[in-house]
């Protein structure tokens, strides 16, 4: 009966530890999959020395080495919860473990502070940019703890075989020796922790501290304690050595912040990712389904849509709709915004500014690491044919270990002695070289409706520049500019459709203009629209009209452009 009693409290709580496992995994697998395969895009692990070597720049090297190579495998489905969770249960675990060998009296204290600080680390990987680095650092500190703790209990137990066995007394003062070890090991325990695991070494100095606390009695305990609080104070000495301020030192790789689960984020972010997998399908059904989608999913959305060849039936399907035409970059761009434009200049034809923005949203990525980037960077040089370029993206590529087989393809596709597939690979970008602006691009600016415009300039054929031109005229309701390009550019493509859009639109400046009746027969080819504008005109305004040009024209704020 006495053992059935023991073990049911230990039975209960491991059945809450398995509980607590599988309802962190299913809720990041299910519920925030793309918080970790953003955090995977935003960051790039090498396998090589040099590489590793650029670790030791920063305190806590071993956490974030650690937790950088597992964050690689957050690309592949089940693998970021599954290691997001491994890691925080094996943090639980040192936490149990180191408090119950500081000797802290309580039967359920370990376990109750082993509970809480899992919790607050789900919490903290509730925001987009927490390293599972710094869940490292917090298990590294426990571990550091344990490691010395057990070498302590070692050295007592060596010391105390010795004095037993020494018949002469030479070791009159055992304990005092046990005791200087003690502080000696505390001492630079402290150091080796903050170099290995940064932050973790607040864990580490809390164990200790709680340790001497719980036994303030024994003797050379404010020894250990000065052992502890001093080197505290001598790591504000490394900021020379790490070259970053005293916050950076106590706190890297990053403490975290408590935030609940930013589901907002968490679309905006599976809109991102699934558009970067391919999968544009889910980009439409994820989009359609929200009520109130943001400037991001309608940005991602009309990027499909371009594709598809149907941008300007979708226009108006968004209030406020976002093209990402108005936007530049600058000090104020938001990051996102900055981690998006590529993918427009991508579809648009324009490897430049493609290129720039890439080089930016690796600039504004954590330690300026994008594994996404560096793969957009190789795919434009690729198109644009700078092949010692390509190659040199490529070489970064091989030595990761998720790209590593895309890398291989198209390096090989390179050769003379490619394969079929290794040449299909290589020609789904030549495809887009065609596209590539060919103007001068010497300009003050990154207006897009330059851009546009050049691109159009240098391949009349470039379907993708010239809808999203006309669409941001159309945006702006600036019509007389509307007007010119339909006519430049949109008249001589070799297949004209006759866009309800467009047809609509030039009734507004065929009637503003007082257009004859030759100019009306010449440009309105949809005798549908025409009657549909007789009836608008009789009830300007009415609602019943809103998914038409007109209704946009007379009710609706003309986007403001951004200028940094």
């Amino acid at each position: 009966m006495n053992k059935q009693k023991t073990n049911k409290p230990s039975i209960g709580i491991y059945t809450l530890y398995v509980l607590g496992a599988v309802a962190c995994f299913a809720f990041f697998q299910f519920c925030y999959p793309y918080h970790l395969f953003y955090q995977e895009q935003n960051q790039l692990f090498l396998m090589s020395w040099d590489h590793v070597t650029t670790y030791l720049d920063k305190p806590g090297w071993l956490a974030c080495l650690a937790g950088d190579f597992l964050t690689q495998f957050y690309y592949f489905r089940y693998a970021g919860p599954i290691i997001l969770t491994l890691c925080i249960l094996l943090t639980g675990y040192n936490i149990r473990c180191a408090v119950e060998m500081a000797d802290i009296k309580g039967r359920w204290v370990a376990h109750s502070v082993a509970f809480i600080v899992m919790i607050l680390l789900i919490c903290f990987s509730f925001h987009y940019d927490y390293r599972l680095s710094s869940i490292l650092a917090v298990a590294g500190g426990a571990s550091v703890f344990r490691v010395s703790t057990s070498l302590l209990i070692s050295t007592r137990m060596f010391i105390k075989k010795i004095e037993r066995r020494n018949e002469q007394g030479l070791f009159l003062n055992g304990s005092g020796i046990a005791n200087w070890v003690s502080v000696i090991s505390i001492f630079v325990s402290v150091f080796v922790c903050h170099w290995f695991f940064g932050y973790g070494v607040w864990v580490y100095g809390a164990l200790t501290f709680a340790g001497c606390i719980a036994n303030i009695m024994m003797a050379g305990t404010y020894y250990r304690l000065a052992a502890l609080i001093i080197p505290f104070f001598l790591l504000m000495l490394t900021k020379r050595l790490y070259y970053c301020d005293f916050q950076t030192i106590y706190t890297y790789p990053g403490i975290g912040k408590l935030v609940a689960p930013q589901m907002d984020l968490e679309k905006t972010l599976a809109v991102d990712c699934e558009y970067y997998f391919g999968n544009y399908n889910k980009v439409m059904h994820i989009v359609e389904k929200e009520e109130n989608p943001n400037q991001y999913m309608k940005f991602y959305y009309n990027l499909v849509m371009a594709q598809n060849h149907c941008l300007s039936a979708n226009l108006l399907k968004f209030p406020d709709n976002n093209l990402g035409t108005f936007e530049t970059l600058g000090p104020n761009t938001p990051t996102l915004t900055i981690k998006t434009l590529n993918e427009l200049y991508w579809v648009l034809g324009d490897m430049t500014f493609c290129e720039r923005a890439a080089m930016l949203a690796n600039v504004c990525s954590p330690n300026n690491r994008n594994i996404r980037m560096i793969k957009r960077l190789a795919e434009v040089n690729l198109v644009k044919g700078d092949y010692q370029a390509t190659r040199k993206y490529l070489r970064i590529l091989q030595k990761t270990f998720v790209w590593q087989r895309w890398a291989d393809r198209v390096f090989a596709s390179l050769g003379i002695h490619a394969l079929p597939d290794e040449k299909a690979l290589l020609q789904t970008y030549l495809d887009k070289r065609p596209f590539v602006n060919t103007q001068d691009t010497l300009r003050l600016s990154d207006n897009s409706y330059i851009i546009m415009k050049e691109l159009v300039e240098s391949n009349p054929a470039n379907n993708n520049a010239i809808n999203y031109m006309l669409c941001s005229d159309l945006l702006l309701k600036d019509m007389d500019t509307f007007k010119h390009d339909y006519d430049a550019y949109y008249l001589k493509q070799k297949h004209v459709q006759y866009d309800e859009l467009y047809q609509e639109a030039l009734t507004i400046y065929l009637a503003g203009t007082k257009a004859p009746p030759s100019e009306w027969t010449k440009y309105i080819k949809r005798q549908d629209v025409l009657q549909q504008f007789s009836q608008y005109n009789e009830q300007r305004g009415n609602p019943a009209f809103k998914d038409t040009y007109w209704y946009y024209f007379d009710k609706a704020k003309t986007p403001k452009l951004n200028n940094n």
